[in-house]
């Protein structure tokens, strides 16, 4: 059986809880969960979170062109790449156009 040492959280909650002696060398088991350690950490090092940045769909960044077309010339592009792809269909189906 592992021997055991009862800890008092570092982050300054007063909880105890049981904790291997081995986890404790290796530097583990000194919070109670890991609210706790993220509580500790935010009091030592700052929060750090980013916060008020928003991830943006990759077509509303990348694709500037896509951004600026209008509604009757997406519609007209859609039809076209639907036609190549109709042709395309044909041109597996029978091997040629």
């Amino acid at each position: 059986m592992a021997t055991t040492t009862i800890i008092t959280c570092k982050c300054g909650c007063g909880r105890k809880k049981e904790v291997r002696t081995a986890d404790l060398k290796r530097g583990w088991g000194l919070f109670y969960s890991k609210s706790c350690k993220a509580k500790h950490q935010i009091r030592i090092k700052g929060d750090t979170r980013k916060r008020g940045t928003r991830h943006k769909r990759i077509d509303q960044t990348n694709n500037r062109e896509f951004n600026k077309m209008s509604h009757e010339d997406f519609l007209d592009m859609i039809h076209e790449k639907a036609m190549e792809a109709q042709g395309f269909d044909d041109f597996l189906n029978h091997g040629d156009l």
